[in-house]
């Protein structure tokens, strides 16, 4: 297991962004903590917590220019990037050619996994040939793509139920024969069992978005991001339990801190998952 931190190249650097990626940056204390604290003092602070590397999120409108810089600051201060991630603008839809930029620049990280939404591959996932075509990639670049389960969005966003559903996700993304990026707050927002979903799906799970969450009227009657991506201990997740599992099943895949928090929080997330399941 390795322990990775979500960032985001505009954690980073300036980038010009999507309307809702401005709005999620607004709503989002780790996008505070790199503009208040030295990428140096973040970078070591996690490292010390056990942080192995990041997953880098990749914004719509990243240029190679902006990878460039991005490259040269998590080189100064030696932070590998274990897992490569979409851009959350691509909520409905995206291309072979988006994808495949998301490889290239899996390659000059060596990173070992793309994630990928399944909101934004739809359907194409029940296609043989696009399917076909994603298997290709994976071997021309070295990597696993993990397909994440998603949240419920509320009314009038289009939530195809194979996106959220645990069963009918995992059947979908069985049959095709990819792996799971498995997010825990998003199969938490929809009643499920986190434990019991891993322990049937452990075969294909590349990757865990781990993070807590809390139960609230408005993320489970209205599907609104509520309480959602929360530091570990601040929600009401069985997570100890959950981490035990990991440790006992000698979980040998990525565990992603997806959590919406201060420096200090993640840090005492992180200690708390290397608490439990060991980095090998």
């Amino acid at each position: 297991m390795k322990l990775s931190a979500w960032v985001t190249v505009s954690d980073l650097i300036p980038l010009r962004q999507t309307g809702i990626e401005k709005v999620i940056d607004f709503f989002d204390n780790k996008q505070t903590m790199f503009h208040s604290l030295s990428h140096e003092y973040i970078f070591s602070s996690l490292k010390q917590a056990g942080v192995d590397g990041i997953e880098l999120l990749i914004p719509r409108y990243t240029s190679d220019t902006d990878m460039q810089a991005v490259t040269a600051i998590l080189k100064k201060y030696q932070m590998p990037v274990l897992s490569i991630h979409q851009s959350l603008s691509n909520r409905t839809t995206i291309t072979l050619s988006e994808i495949e930029r998301l490889c290239q620049i899996s390659q000059i990280f060596s990173a070992s996994v793309v994630v990928l939404h399944s909101g934004a591959l739809g359907m194409k996932l029940f296609e043989g040939e696009f399917v076909r075509k994603l298997k290709a990639l994976q071997k021309q670049y070295h990597l696993t793509f993990g397909i994440e389960n998603m949240q419920r969005y509320p009314f009038p966003l289009p939530t195809p139920v194979y996106t959220y559903n645990g069963d009918v996700f995992a059947k979908m993304v069985r049959d095709a024969g990819i792996g799971i990026t498995f997010d825990v707050t998003h199969l938490a927002q929809v009643g499920e069992d986190v434990t019991q979903f891993y322990l049937e799906n452990k075969q294909r799970i590349v990757n865990i978005h781990l993070s807590d969450f809390k139960k609230t009227w408005l993320n489970t009657k209205l599907h609104l991001p509520d309480h959602m991506h929360l530091a570990l201990g601040d929600g009401t997740l069985p997570l100890e339990g959950f981490l035990k599992t990991l440790q006992k099943e000698n979980y040998k895949g990525l565990i992603t801190m997806e959590i919406n928090a201060d420096l200090e929080k993640l840090c005492k997330s992180a200690s708390m998952i290397k608490k439990y399941v060991k980095s090998v």
